[in-house]
């Protein structure tokens, strides 16, 4: 009997989930004890806060027809995008709790979640492209167990770079830093929080699908968003300037739940560890979304976004901002007993030791 394994769905959230893809969602239906049946066939509900046509949801759905194959068809996926059934920042204690079974989420739906693991958001990290940011997670991920440590309790399957996040405004085009000055931007991370009050600026922390309104009405002057979540909502309409610049990298995550993962069999709980596992498979998801850039640069200028290069002065000043951030964010964790300063070395090492095989 074919099993679906949306676990512990409440009866409200099953009649959405029946009324969002057409077919009946029964309660009660999980968490049973694997039968041991080396032909049983589970079909796992998959959450994102993006849109079927983005990147992210592309990748999503081929690291699921992965698994698909190496399981003989025995894993199947049903998919539910645009925060149909979780909020970015509801995803992560949603796919916990085993009411969705696997998720993909942005850095911004688990802020403060995985301490160091943060490292990553710290601004002007010098990363080349995604892949070159995604090969140096991954090592940091394998080698240094004060990263990995941090997941102990959740089941992960992928971390990503993902787009660069330009400095997207509606009305200002920045020469130097004193442009900042008094600009209210969307920074969805504490260092990118830091680095935009360093620079004089007025940090804002919404939601990514709320950017346009709050451009379009004014609330804010601009925003960090990366290039595919400018996409997605149709930002490009409202924003005015794109500094060709990576202050800051956009992440995303890849979850199971841990009782979906503990209620498969013994064999396909291997092949969800040998996917997740691979380095290929992470580094898939910044292939991806590196070729698909192209793409989302021609679409924002085809919406009259004007996009530029920064000044010499600017980047000396946005560099002397994010090494403020920096020594506020080592300091932070470090108040929580966090070797962060360890960290951030060990990041940049290898990120320079890598950028010679990413740089374009």
């Amino acid at each position: 009997m074919r099993k679906i394994v949306t676990l512990s769905l409440a009866l409200a959230l099953c009649c959405s989930l029946a009324a969002c893809s057409g077919e009946p969602v029964q309660p009660g239906e999980g968490n049973q004890e694997p039968s041991g049946n080396d032909g049983e066939a589970f079909t796992l509900s998959v959450s994102s806060q993006d849109t079927e046509s983005s990147t992210t949801s592309v990748y999503t759905k081929w690291l699921c027809d992965q698994l698909t194959q190496a399981s003989g068809g025995r894993l199947q996926f049903r998919y539910y995008w645009g925060g149909t059934l979780a909020s970015a920042a509801q995803a992560l204690d949603t796919c916990q709790s085993g009411t969705v079974d696997m998720i993909w989420v942005p850095t911004s739906g688990v802020t403060g979640r995985f301490k160091l693991t943060e490292v990553t958001t710290l601004p002007c990290l010098g990363i080349e492209n995604t892949m070159h940011g995604t090969a140096a997670l991954y090592e940091m991920y394998q080698n240094h167990s004060y990263i990995s440590d941090e997941f102990s309790d959740y089941k992960l399957l992928t971390m990503h770079f993902a787009d660069a996040g330009p400095l997207s405004t509606t009305n200002v085009k920045l020469s130097d830093g004193s442009d900042m000055k008094g600009l209210r931007l969307r920074a969805p991370t504490k260092p990118l929080q830091q680095f935009v009050e360093a620079m004089g600026g007025s940090a804002m922390s919404f939601g990514g699908p709320e950017t346009y309104e709050n451009l379009s009405k004014n609330v804010a002057d601009g925003c960090f968003n990366d290039w595919n979540l400018l996409n997605v909502f149709n930002t490009f309409e409202v924003i005015d300037y794109a500094l060709d610049y990576t202050v800051n990298w956009a992440m995303g995550y890849i979850f199971m739940s841990p009782s979906t993962y503990e209620s498969l069999p013994a064999d396909l709980q291997a092949i969800v560890d040998e996917v997740a596992n691979d380095e290929s498979n992470w580094l898939e998801a910044s292939k991806m979304i590196y070729e698909n850039q192209e793409n989302l640069v021609s679409n924002a200028i085809s919406a009259g976004v004007e996009i530029y290069e920064p000044t010499p002065e600017l980047i000396e000043d946005f560099e002397t901002a994010a090494q403020q951030a920096t020594d506020a964010w080592i300091q932070s964790m470090e108040a929580e007993g966090l070797d962060a300063a360890t960290c951030v070395a060990d990041f940049k090492e290898i990120v320079d030791r890598l950028a010679p095989e990413y740089a374009e």
